[in-house]
């Protein structure tokens, strides 16, 4: 399940990277808080509200590793950002690997970022498809040349977070026109639009998910995020669906 969220200004969000290829949280975090700035006028202060910190800076002072995240913190700034399912899971491990006071809790905490990451991650891969899928950048290219069509490379880069140069764009590119791997286009999608106010969803969500749930197998379900809406409003709907 993927929830996609859009802005009142309807920015196009760029991609960032999988949180499984994280192993510092407080970046993954400063990440997130810059994309979410470059799209809206979001600020430290509103991270903090959304995450239920009455202390307007409390994110930044994370982030900048002048402070920790208690374990209900984790909890909140999960949901702040969105995360459900295994990315939470792996954002708690993630988060505990940062703040790990010993060597041992470190190494069990690193160990279940890996586990999570196995189960979670694609398929194996050999060959020359192995080599395509080593990088991030491959295969957002790939997704992003049939949304984007006639774009220059240094159009595409700037869709790009972390940021890549135009020439990097047009090697994935090459690479992705080689390999002649697949979109995500070709797997049909369902998409859930829920309503743009809290009580449609409420009303309206939990019927939609029942809805799709014999499709799953076979449909990338994607639920659309009404402007105005936090992410976190979602997870209790969403809860332990991938």
């Amino acid at each position: 399940m993927k929830l996609l969220t859009f802005s009142k200004n309807d920015c196009i969000f760029k991609v960032m990277k999988p949180i499984v290829e994280y192993s510092d949280f407080r970046k993954y975090m400063r990440d997130f808080y810059e994309e979410r700035k470059r799209c809206s006028a979001f600020s430290w202060r509103e991270f903090s509200k959304i995450a239920g910190f009455s202390s307007s800076s409390y994110m930044k002072v994370v982030c900048d590793g002048l402070s920790k995240l208690s374990r209900i913190g984790v909890e909140r700034t999960g949901m702040a950002m969105g995360l459900v399912g295994f990315e939470m899971e792996y954002f708690r491990a993630m988060v505990e690997y940062g703040q790990a006071e010993s060597e041992e809790k470190k190494m069990a905490a690193y160990n279940n970022m890996l586990a999570i990451a196995k189960v979670h991650k694609v398929r194996v891969l050999e060959g020359e498809l192995f080599k395509f899928y080593e990088t991030w950048q491959n295969p957002v290219v790939r997704e992003l040349a049939p949304l984007m069509p006639g774009a220059t490379p240094g159009e595409m880069a700037k869709m790009f977070y972390p940021e890549v140069s135009a020439a990097e764009v047009r090697e994935y590119k090459n690479s992705s026109d080689a390999q002649n791997t697949p979109s995500h286009q070709s797997v049909p999608i369902i998409a859930l639009l829920a309503g743009s106010r809290q009580q449609e969803i409420k009303d309206n969500l939990p019927a939609m998910l029942e809805a799709v749930k014999p499709y799953e197998a076979d449909y990338q379900i994607i639920l659309a995020g009404a402007p105005g809406i936090e992410p976190g409003y979602y997870v209790p709907f969403i809860e332990g669906r991938k």
